[in-house]
């Protein structure tokens, strides 16, 4: 998804930022993840939402809430492994839910590091 696309995607009614962190927690550990935002797909469709944004997932030492980013290409396993993010993707674009991963490429710089 392009820059533009992903704009248009948010400037309209019906986009939600789910914040994994708190949205729904399918495994009881106290962190929302990826199968608890898969579980709620019907009832984001429900409330009118045609895209979410997924704070960032990526493997990470966690010291900025996941926007130091150590892996671009594994999930956290806090959040669930790359099959729940594959599952979540084939399901959203079922429902026409569109999905855009927040990223920060830039914030793990050395120089950016503490």
């Amino acid at each position: 998804m392009s820059d533009y696309s992903a704009a248009r995607a948010f400037s309209r009614p019906g986009a939600v930022d789910d914040g994994e962190w708190s949205f729904q927690d399918s495994n009881g550990d106290g962190i929302g993840d990826l199968d608890g935002i898969r579980q709620r797909l019907d009832y984001l469709v429900w409330l009118g939402v045609d895209a979410i944004w997924i704070s960032p997932i990526y493997l990470s030492p966690m010291h900025d809430f996941g926007y130091d980013v150590a892996d671009y290409c594994g999930i956290d396993p806090i959040f669930g492994s790359l099959e729940s993010f594959d599952l979540i993707i084939d399901e959203a674009h079922t429902k026409q839910l569109k999905v855009v991963l927040a990223s920060a490429k830039r914030r793990n710089e050395p120089r950016l590091r503490r």
